[in-house]
């Protein structure tokens, strides 16, 4: 593919739009369908292509490793694309020394680099270096191609196509900023956790981006969880009246923790929630997905489909007055567990 001057104007424009302190998150909507169609158009993919959005993933030791094409799906996620490039954005400009180039570790990049190829117009080769990271050919092949058409070789330094929790860093050249979006609400199904895990205790100087991702655990009522349906032509969205009985958090992925995992091995630690004695009716226990890209760029409750609520694991019959302890299985198919309390 050869982006025309055009396309790379266009693809410019659009990081300048994202990355500006002056413009608002919610009110860049149009700007990230606009990039999104963008990289569409250029390679060809898009789920109207392919209607098997999950042929060719790949499940490792740590995790599911979705597809190329549905990788490239997730950048139809506004406000996802929106708050990890403001986020990765913000990191680099944290971590700029002047000395040499900010050394960006991008694992699981994708067919699209989406997070990254933006950032690449705005920050020269001398400000950032990219090191694009994929388990799969073809997005690595993918990302390359528009890279190289868009005239953007110079800011990339390696292409390594391996699996990140597999992968060994030259201690002479750590990453300055590790950024991974390989995660599904509530941090289950995708190596997410392993991935940061495994980068993150090799380069402990470097930024993460995320930053943080909290699971926490509520109580709360289904049918209040979203707006009131309109009840005419004339009528006006009304906000939604949400119940709910916050438990705490579950579950932490931060620099923090990865620290004090050190130790650990397959199976991390998590927190305990004490479910109230008087269940009130009709409610019901579910995960919630905090998410901190970097800074103030933050993902909360429906902005993506990172931040469902999702059911406990095991979906368990609660009578009220229960202790639940939670834990954190790495494997073929990671999430959160409920354990036996200690």
């Amino acid at each position: 593919m050869t982006p025309s001057a055009e396309a790379r104007a266009a693809l410019q424009a659009l990081a300048r739009e994202i990355t500006s302190s002056a413009r608002e998150r919610d009110g860049l909507i149009r700007e990230a369908v606009a990039l999104s169609r963008l990289l569409e158009g250029l390679t060809g993919l898009s789920p109207e292509s392919q209607p098997d959005i999950g042929a060719n993933q790949t499940t490792t030791s740590a995790g599911l490793a979705i597809s190329p094409i549905k990788a490239a799906h997730c950048a139809r996620e506004p406000l996802r694309t929106i708050t990890f490039i403001k986020g990765l954005a913000s990191a680099i400009e944290q971590a700029r020394r002047p000395d040499r180039p900010v050394r960006v570790l991008y694992a699981g990049c994708g067919p699209f680099a989406t997070l990254a190829l933006p950032l690449m117009t705005l920050f020269d080769a001398q400000q950032a270096s990219f090191t694009l990271l994929d388990i799969h050919a073809a997005s690595l092949d993918c990302a390359r191609s528009l890279v190289e058409g868009f005239g953007l070789a110079s800011s990339v330094s390696r292409y390594v196509l391996d699996d990140a929790c597999a992968l060994r860093l030259d201690a002479a050249q750590l990453p300055d900023v590790i950024v991974s979006e390989t995660m599904n609400a509530s941090l289950r199904s995708e190596p997410q956790v392993a991935i940061m895990r495994h980068l993150a205790a090799q380069a402990p100087a470097a930024l993460l981006v995320p930053e943080s991702v909290t699971v926490e655990a509520c109580l709360l009522r289904p049918g209040k969880e979203l707006p009131p349906p309109l009840e005419g032509p004339d009528a006006q969205p009304q906000p939604a009246q949400r119940e709910r009985i916050p438990l705490g958090p579950v579950f932490r992925l931060d620099r923090e923790a990865i620290t004090a995992w050190q130790k650990e091995g397959s199976l991390l630690p998590a927190g305990a929630v004490q479910i109230p004695a008087e269940l009130p009716e009709r409610m019901q226990a579910r995960l919630l997905t905090k998410i901190t890209a970097f800074g103030p760029h933050r993902l909360d409750d429906y902005e993506s489909s990172l931040n469902l609520p999702q059911h406990l694991p095991g979906k368990p019959a609660l009578a009220g007055g229960e202790h639940l302890q939670f834990a954190y299985r790495i494997s073929e198919a990671p999430g959160l567990m409920l354990v036996p309390a200690a």
